[in-house]
């Protein structure tokens, strides 16, 4: 591929993401909408990048990150840098909201927004759009809704970058500290917000409160021989409208960042069966929350010891420690339910426009939507071109998609050369960056030793599980390994009884090791290979610690 179809930029495959090839509304959302929201919120932060872009190749979601100034095969001389920075007006356009951004607190003004009602405010909204008649609507009226969600997605896709930016700047900031002149680890860092993350374990809470009522109505028997979640109701008035309020908190959410893929409530076996699992694991999770108090405390004390024990360092941390809990609970609100209420309305406009199936619905631009729906009998059939662009995903499915494409600049700025604050902002971007999404490496197997990560401290042992994608959720099994592409925040809600996690891909700020960490699980992520390694049923050892799966037979 040439360098005019790469901008001459590096891009990097988001597999964490978009483990397949994308439909044509998550490729205009991901694409389109959020390289525009990045370089939006980059330049309100002053960071010294020109933005990081998305962008499809062969049906699948690439990143790159665009230097300052653009994508220049040239790099000016660091002694004229400082001239720049000092007479070249978008430079010091930028520097200077730099350093706004930088003693004003953004990170901290983010957040507050955040939890004093934008979030609620966000949820609120995005549930409306899961409620209503869509048929009474005219098909005006259906495409002015389309063009009406979109904005709403936009704003919540815009909250979910400026929550990651935060989390990066006051997280990494720290990270990129006690990693570069501590000689801390990346996952030791980690351990100082093991346990701060509720939004991840609240799901399976909720489960065993339904089972609770359950047990108190003596009634286990019946659930464990539930063929439906309509057999669990019937138990009782108050397990009834505890289901409910459990479908409608946790339910709604879109299970991964493509629109064409379900809701958690269209599957109610997933439901059924981590209520069948949980009537049967250890009602008392104190030990787990006490392993997490004492790890964060060790984690501290070591902070203060590195860095000293001032009132500044204890701020840091605190600021660090605000902010982290955002990082899997903004996106109900950024990302499941709005994604969850463009994919009822898309559903709505397959059966309306009489596609071959509704889903083809995604397999349609926006445009192509609202002039279908505006100018019906204007634009002719569009059911054989979605059916041909949904083939056409499916082949490329079927395709292993390059790792890497494109080259890098040749000469980067040198960073010396600019103001010192600023430098540190756009590291710990970086950093935290890299800890969220490891590089892609290739395999590693030594002596039947699958080195990756350790995201998630303890030793294991246990029979593998291989779950592909949320298809295969209902497999899991209690005390299984789970060996998996990549999890998303979703996945939560089946993992509270597993025995270990080993990802392909992430990092130790992922959902997958920030899941297992909140269940005190060992993991392992960035393995790059596992689901191709390990077999389906075999026994594996898996050492969170040290980032270490072996194969035991």
């Amino acid at each position: 591929m040439g360098e005019a179809a790469t901008d001459g930029l590096a891009w990097t495959l988001d597999s964490d993401h978009f483990p397949d090839p994308v439909t044509r509304w998550s490729s205009t959302l991901y694409t389109t909408y959020e390289t525009r929201i990045v370089a939006r919120v980059l330049t309100e932060i002053g960071l010294l990048l020109g933005g990081v872009a998305f962008r499809e190749f062969d049906g699948r979601i690439y990143s790159a990150v665009v230097p300052l100034g653009g994508r220049s095969r040239t790099a000016p001389p660091r002694w004229l840098i400082p001239v720049m920075c000092r007479t070249v007006p978008r430079l010091r356009r930028r520097l200077a909201a730099g350093h706004t951004a930088d003693v004003t607190d953004w990170p901290g003004r983010v957040v507050e927004e955040w939890e004093a009602g934008a979030e609620e405010e966000l949820l609120e909204r995005g549930k409306g759009y899961l409620a209503g008649d869509l048929a009474a609507l005219t098909t005006g009226q259906v495409a002015a809704r389309l063009e009406e969600q979109l904005r709403f997605t936009e704003e919540c896709l815009s909250w979910h970058a400026r929550l990651h930016v935060a989390g990066a700047d006051a997280i990494g900031r720290l990270g990129l500290e006690v990693t570069r002149s501590h000689g801390w680890a990346a996952g030791e860092l980690v351990d100082l917000f093991t346990g701060l993350s509720p939004s991840t374990t609240e799901p399976a809470e909720a489960q065993r409160a339904i089972v609770d009522l359950v047990r108190e109505a003596g009634a286990l028997p019946v659930l464990d021989a539930a063929g439906t979640l309509a057999d669990v109701a019937a138990i009782s008035p108050a397990v009834s409208a505890a289901l409910q309020g459990y479908q409608e908190l946790w339910g709604q959410r879109a299970v991964r960042y493509e629109v064409a893929c379900p809701t958690v409530v269209e599957h109610p076996e997933w439901l059924l069966r981590q209520l069948q699992d949980a009537a049967h694991l250890p009602a008392d999770r104190k030990e787990v929350a006490q392993r997490h108090e004492a790890t964060r405390a060790t984690a501290e004390a070591r902070l203060l010891a590195a860095l000293g024990n001032s009132s500044l360092t204890r701020r840091r941390l605190a600021r660090a420690r605000r902010v982290f809990p955002h990082r899997e609970g903004n996106e109900a609100a950024t990302i499941g339910i709005p994604v969850a209420g463009l994919r009822r309305l898309g559903l709505h406009i397959g059966g309306r426009l009489g596609l071959y199936r509704p889903e083809d619905a995604f397999d349609l631009t926006f445009e192509e939507i609202v002039e279908a729906l505006r100018r019906p009998d204007d634009v002719g059939d569009r059911a054989p071109l979605a059916l041909q662009r949904r083939e056409e995903r499916e082949r490329m499915a079927a395709k292993a998609p390059a790792p890497e494409i494109g080259e890098p600049p040749a000469n980067p700025p040198d960073r010396r050369g600019f103001p010192r604050a600023a430098v540190e902002q756009l590291d710990a971007l970086l950093w935290y960056t890299d800890q969220v999404m490891a590089p892609l490496g290739s395999a590693r197997l030594d002596d039947g030793v699958i080195s990756g990560l350790g995201a998630s401290p303890g030793v294991y042992e246990g029979r593998a599980r291989l779950v592909r994608d949320e298809g295969d959720f209902e497999r899991i099994r209690p005390n299984d390994v789970v060996v998996c592409p990549i999890t998303s925040p979703v996945w939560s809600i089946v993992l509270p009884g597993v025995g270990a996690l080993v990802c392909d891909g992430g990092g130790v700020l992922s959902h997958s090791a920030i899941i297992a960490r909140e269940f005190g699980v060992p993991a392992v992520v960035a393995t790059t290979s596992a689901t191709t390694i390990i077999p389906e049923g075999g026994r594996v050892r898996v050492d969170g610690r040290a980032g270490e799966v072996t194969l035991l037979g």
